[in-house]
């Protein structure tokens, strides 16, 4: 894992008592995910410089398209906003993923 992933997973694992379950390097039909709660639906990805390139961006877009009609919503996060605003990014990933939990999940 890279220095963010390490960051972000450090975080992600602790937030299993409010029922968010994420599991990293989750395989799903020909690609790996970064982070995935299964039960929230959602995927987190982190993302570096080589994503805003535009091949690279199509082909996440196509992913992310993937992803949506199986259900899942897909959350990308700049290694840069991780690194510089990790409070609000964190926030932001928490929130999302615990209103998207149903409701027998929640503690």
């Amino acid at each position: 894992m890279t220095p963010h992933e390490t960051f972000l997973w450090s975080r992600l694992r602790f937030w299993r008592a409010a029922g968010l379950r994420f599991r990293r390097q989750v395989p799903f039909q020909s690609y790996i995910l970064d982070f995935a709660c299964h039960r929230s639906s959602v995927v987190v990805e982190l993302d570096g410089s080589q994503h805003a390139e535009p091949r690279q961006a199509r082909r996440d877009a196509e992913r992310d398209r993937l992803l949506a009609s199986e259900g899942y919503l897909v959350i990308r996060v700049w290694n840069g906003d991780l690194q510089t605003e990790p409070d609000d990014t964190l926030s932001h990933i928490f929130d999302t993923a615990r209103d998207r939990l149903p409701v027998h999940f929640r503690p």
